[in-house]
């Protein structure tokens, strides 16, 4: 049985929810839910307290309607940064499979990532794209809502949060930790100066410092950053091995490797002759 099961489809693209996404959900909205931090933002001469989470909305119902209504508005911009990946792939001829949410957040299926550097920055950088853009516009609707409503609105505080963490995931996402977005601008960009297989291979070295990094930083206070970093090391250390097998081979045909000195044998010649014949 699949761990994932697809909920629609966009531009022709299967959306899927693996199941670890039905975990995730309750938990961002739990953790929303029971943090609260001020920011006093200068909004045209006068002053607002905008806050991140929802722990000072009331009444109790009102704060975990707007948990929830969080926890799942930040998964579809996930999915959306994933089909901002997906939208550049596709202009380039590339035959997007699906989009996958999981506890970590979106992966884009793709037939194949390109060789081209030019092709995967531009790919790499499209995802982060969208998520400055819903950052800023969330960013900037939380403003208006604060003229109107007034900062401690919780309609006020629902786009300011959003924007929030999608401007850090943005951030977050271009770090260069192969195989992040981050790390295929960096893999992109030794790709110009180098072999594709080295290119991946410094890449992935980076990668794999910066999840170690992470993990460090886990250990002193955040299991989920453990679990990230835990992620990326696997990953990078897997498309390094795989890159490293399947570039060599490209345009490698059966008749280049196939052995073309046939030998016949007799049914009764001895196993010893044979051997020596091996």
């Amino acid at each position: 049985m699949s761990s994932a099961f697809q909920i629609g489809r966009i531009a022709g693209i299967p959306i899927r929810l693996h199941i670890t996404f039905l975990v995730i959900i309750p938990i961002v909205a739990i953790a929303f839910a029971t943090i609260t931090q001020t920011f006093h933002v200068n909004i045209f001469g006068e002053v607002y307290d905008l806050s991140y989470g929802f722990n000072a909305v009331e009444p109790p119902m009102v704060r975990w309607l707007y948990s929830f209504a969080f926890s799942i508005l930040l998964f579809i911009c996930v999915a959306l940064h994933e089909l901002g990946h997906s939208f550049v792939a596709m202009r380039y001829g590339i035959k997007i499979r699906s989009i996958t949410l999981y506890i970590f957040g979106g992966v884009a299926s793709m037939e194949d990532i390109p060789r081209n550097p030019s092709m995967e920055a531009r790919m790499a950088v499209a995802g982060p794209s969208v998520s400055g853009i819903i950052g800023l516009g969330c960013v900037l609707l939380s403003f208006q809502s604060a003229l109107l409503l007034g900062g401690s609105q919780p309609l006020t505080t629902l786009l300011w949060t959003l924007g929030f963490i999608n401007i850090i995931l943005m951030v977050f996402n271009l770090l260069p930790a192969f195989p992040m977005d981050g790390g295929r601008i960096l893999r992109a960009w030794f790709a110009t100066r180098m072999p594709y297989v080295e290119a991946t291979r410094r890449a992935a070295g980076i990668g794999k410092l910066f999840a170690i990094l992470m993990g460090v930083l886990g250990i002193m206070g955040s299991p989920f950053l453990i679990l990230i970093a835990f992620f990326v090391y696997i990953a990078a250390t897997d498309e390094e091995r795989s890159t490293a097998i399947v570039v060599p081979l490209e345009g490698v045909k059966v008749r280049d490797i196939m052995s073309v000195d046939l030998k016949t044998v007799s049914p009764q010649m001895p196993l010893p002759e044979i051997m020596n014949l091996m």
